[in-house]
């Protein structure tokens, strides 16, 4: 590309820039299009049966009742609907056999 001084000594860009700023003005246009449908993509929906589970047996089993009542206050809050652990029978049942 080149370059005329213009007055005070600005530089202009000379006539031959103009069909390169054509080309990128047709390549912006042409692209519009796309843009647009991006943009008006549907929003996705979540479920409304989803269900929401967390697990920590470390909090709910092997702490103490405070503990385990925090984590609880601490789940619900948070919207979970169901709590997952894992109850191993000889932690429940000190010296019995397994069923």
């Amino acid at each position: 590309m080149s370059v005329v001084i213009g007055p005070r000594g600005t530089s202009l860009p000379s006539l031959t820039s103009r069909p390169r700023s054509r080309t990128l003005l047709l390549a912006l246009l042409a692209l519009l299009p796309l843009a647009v449908a991006l943009g008006s993509a549907p929003v996705a929906r979540a479920s409304s049966g989803q269900r929401s589970i967390m697990m920590d047996d470390n909090l709910l089993l092997y702490s103490g009742n405070a503990t385990r009542y925090s984590t609880l206050e601490s789940m619900k809050s948070l919207g979970v609907s169901t709590v997952r652990v894992t109850l191993l029978w000889s932690v429940v049942a000190h010296g019995t056999k397994n069923p």
